[in-house]
């Protein structure tokens, strides 16, 4: 079974990432936006294990202030391939801010804020597959135990039926048996029986005493 994880990723991407804070000696900085979510997300159950599938194309704003001299600024970042084909580690993440001052906030983004959105990559794919997943029941290995008990028993069951009935056939008490020939015959002309039998008309107007 396959279920679509798309529309549930986007909503909680958004609710990992948006408002995430980062804070050093050189400022504060926060994302304030998740300004493109592009990709889709799915999990499947196949033979009793889930098995996850997800490829996003991320940008995010950030909007920080200098902690000296209260220097407002802007940037962006950019996550252009989150999928399970890479760790979270290796997943490329770009920081970059509008054009003017603000590289220490940049250099904290690059730094700190590199590893907070790491950090809340993992928590989007931890939920992907424990909150994600509740309604998805797979079978526990009591239950695959259970059922194969049951297979051996009624193998078992048929087994001894089968064994039972040869047993029967061998001390048996034979039984004289008659063999009885009955014959119906019909005082009618061919073509006239068979009109009384696929005429409705016909059969309803004869009656046949026994």
């Amino acid at each position: 079974t396959e279920r679509d994880a798309t529309s549930w990723s986007k909503s909680k991407l958004k609710e990992v990432l948006v408002g995430l804070v980062v804070e050093g000696e050189a400022g504060r900085c926060e994302i304030s936006d998740l300004k493109h979510v592009e990709g889709e997300a799915s999990c499947n159950s196949r033979k009793g294990k889930l098995i996850f599938f997800y490829e996003w194309n991320l940008r995010l704003s950030w909007k920080g202030t200098v902690k000296e001299s209260g220097e407002k600024h802007k940037g962006s970042v950019e996550i252009p391939n989150l999928s399970e084909e890479n760790e979270v580690d290796d997943t490329e993440i770009n920081i970059s801010k509008k054009k003017g001052e603000g590289d220490v906030l940049q250099d904290l983004m690059r730094t700190e804020g590199t590893t907070k959105v790491r950090e809340a990559l993992r928590d989007y794919l931890k939920a992907l597959k424990t909150e994600f997943t509740l309604g998805m029941i797979l079978p526990t290995k009591a239950t695959v135990g259970q059922d194969l008990a049951t297979e051996q028993n009624l193998s078992r069951n048929i087994m001894q039926d089968s064994v039972s009935a040869e047993s029967l056939d061998v001390v048996g008490v034979k039984i004289p048996t008659v063999k009885v020939l009955m014959r119906e015959i019909f005082n009618s002309p061919a073509d006239e029986l068979y009109r009384i039998f696929t005429t409705k008309e016909v059969s309803d107007t004869v009656s046949v005493s026994p």
